[in-house]
């Protein structure tokens, strides 16, 4: 102390400084020192485990039922680390060694542990209970999974429970929930139509009942229509042709003239024809196609004007393709234009069409 007392008082501070910081350098490395040591043991003691399971999986599909379910038992503490060794197995598993798995999870209690696992861990714990249940298509899980979708608070929790209680197959309150999750915004698009393509035409009907619903926002209203699209869904065609006229919202308005370019139902054709002469040019090239798709031959004295005189050269460009899907009538129509036109621009765009394919 008398040392220290013979420097300044900067100089004191800075020799404390200095020795703060050496201290902590040397906690650190403890710290990470030992954390690596505790890293790598747990790994060992998670690969020990996960040997085990594996050695009892292998067994209980070779009909060695009884010793499996034995060295299969497990504690609650495990239910993550045992669930990220099973996944494999419910994922890639089909038919008879896929129910088998299923059973031995049964009789260990796994569910059970996943669904104590539901209303004691975090959102994340939650969230791989919720879809490890789905995985094994847990019934017994049903109610408080519905539970979980409506009153939980976090998106990740809300989504997984969606896709389970799909996986489940539960038909209960399914078009609510259908509903909350087109609602929910947190959810990305291509998620919520990876999951609702799952069902097939059989969600059909729900979908199209959804269109007439007021609850549901345009955003929400364009993602049905264009799942509806996809599964050429054509007994939605007249649901889709009232929402179009009834809406205001551009892009939704849209988002039904290309659900009618692949339901081609021709009962969507005048409104078609309305509509090539929208002030937006990007609806009136749209509908160029769309007649072209359906093929509405009442439709070429009013394509042929837009090839003639509209100013944007998409809608030029998608009605002489149009014309030409019209077969002998629509070719003929194109030609005689073309020999009546003076502007070079219209000339090279019928020249373009005829020579190449159709426009998809």
């Amino acid at each position: 102390m008398n040392y220290l007392n013979s420097f300044s008082a900067e100089g004191q501070i800075l020799i404390y400084t200095i020795l703060i910081l050496l201290i902590t350098v040397i906690l650190l490395f403890v710290y990470t020192f030992n954390l690596r040591i505790y890293i790598n043991i747990k790994k060992k003691f998670i690969q020990i485990k996960q040997n085990r399971w594996e050695k009892s999986i292998f067994e209980y599909i070779s009909q060695d039922s009884s010793r499996a379910r034995f060295s299969l038992k497990l504690r609650y503490r495990y239910f993550k680390i045992f669930g990220e060794f099973v996944e494999n197995y419910l994922i890639n598993l089909k038919g008879e060694d896929f129910e088998r798995i299923i059973q031995l999870l049964r009789d260990i209690g796994y569910g059970k542990m996943l669904i104590k696992a539901l209303n004691k861990t975090n959102k994340w714990g939650k969230a791989y209970a919720a879809h490890l249940l789905g995985l094994m298509k847990y019934k017994q899980a049903e109610s408080k999974l519905l539970k979980l979708f409506y009153h939980d608070k976090s998106t990740v929790v809300h989504f997984n429970s969606f896709e389970a209680l799909n996986r489940i197959g539960s038909k209960e309150e399914l078009p609510q929930r259908i509903k909350a999750v087109i609602k929910n915004k947190h959810i990305r698009n291509t998620i919520v139509i990876d999951i609702l393509l799952g069902y097939g035409a059989g969600i059909n009907p729900v979908l199209i009942e959804m269109l007439e619903d007021p609850e549901i926002d345009s955003q929400g209203k364009r993602l049905i229509v264009d799942i509806l699209s996809f599964l050429k869904a054509i007994e939605s065609s007249k649901a889709i042709l009232r929402l179009a006229r009834k809406t205001d919202d551009v892009e939704l308005k849209i988002g039904c003239i290309k659900a009618f370019s692949s339901l081609e139902d021709p009962g969507n054709a005048s409104y078609l024809i309305e509509s090539l002469n929208s002030e937006n040019w990007v609806i009136r090239s749209l509908s160029a196609k769309s007649l072209g798709r359906i093929g509405v031959k009442a439709a070429i004295p009013v394509l042929k004007d837009k090839l003639y005189f509209d100013k944007n050269y998409l809608v030029r460009l998608y009605s002489a393709f149009a014309l030409k899907q019209m077969q002998e009538k629509g070719l003929h129509a194109l030609k005689e234009v073309l020999v009546n036109q003076r502007d070079p621009q219209v000339c090279q765009i019928i020249i373009y069409v005829i020579q190449e394919g159709i426009l998809t």
